[in-house]
């Protein structure tokens, strides 16, 4: 093959493995970009998906922690009032729209307790002292069990089913069922009645 022929054969060659234009690179950037941005955006909202689902998750599984607590707590419903240092007095039962607090027997010890739910800002607090009759009234310990909550609230019925947001010990007698009223940003909502047992367990306090 002479040198002329060996040159036509180069120049098809190199013809043919031409690389891309500009305009070519900047259409495949275009569409990368795209693809990219879709496929962040899908990626997102999955994760924000699993996000809330988690996140429903951890409040109801509380909040049915918080029922189970309170139905038991209820249910063992003690008439035992107790005393601090200086011997005051305290009801067995306590009932404000923001505040509830009783005595109750405890298992499986059957040991007395007191124990109390404080609604304080956006959240749910519970209190549980270390003896009943503690000689001081702030020594308890607390957790909060509910958070994120725009309305949290208490009322009491009484044995006419009447309901109010402050039990009145003067009455002499128990109510028969504490209501919990609670609510969240996401406007769900939850009315919980949680029923006094019939009878109670009479306690002489010491």
């Amino acid at each position: 093959m002479g040198a002329s022929s060996q040159n036509l054969y180069h120049e098809k060659t190199m013809n043919k493995i031409k690389g891309y234009t500009l305009i070519e690179v900047l259409i495949a950037l275009t569409v990368f970009t795209v693809l990219t941005a879709i496929s962040t955006s899908a990626i997102q909202k999955i994760l924000e998906r699993y996000r809330i689902l988690h996140t429903n998750y951890q409040q109801w599984y509380q909040i049915d922690k918080v029922c189970s607590a309170l139905q038991n707590q209820t249910q063992s419903y003690a008439s035992r009032a107790i005393k601090t240092a200086g011997n005051r007095q305290f009801p067995a039962f306590i009932g404000q729209h923001n505040y509830t607090e009783w005595t109750y027997v405890r298992p499986p010890q059957q040991q007395l307790a007191r124990i109390g739910y404080l609604c304080q800002g956006e959240k749910l607090i519970q209190r549980q002292w270390t003896q009943v009759d503690a000689p001081e009234r702030n020594d308890f310990q607390q957790k909060v069990l509910l958070s994120h909550l725009t309305e949290c609230r208490f009322r009491y019925m009484n044995i006419k089913h009447q309901s109010s947001g402050h039990w009145d010990n003067e009455q002499g007698m128990n109510p028969i069922g504490v209501q919990l009223m609670l609510a969240w940003n996401s406007k769900q909502k939850l009315q919980l009645w949680f029923s006094l047992p019939p009878y109670t367990y009479e306690i002489q306090s010491l």
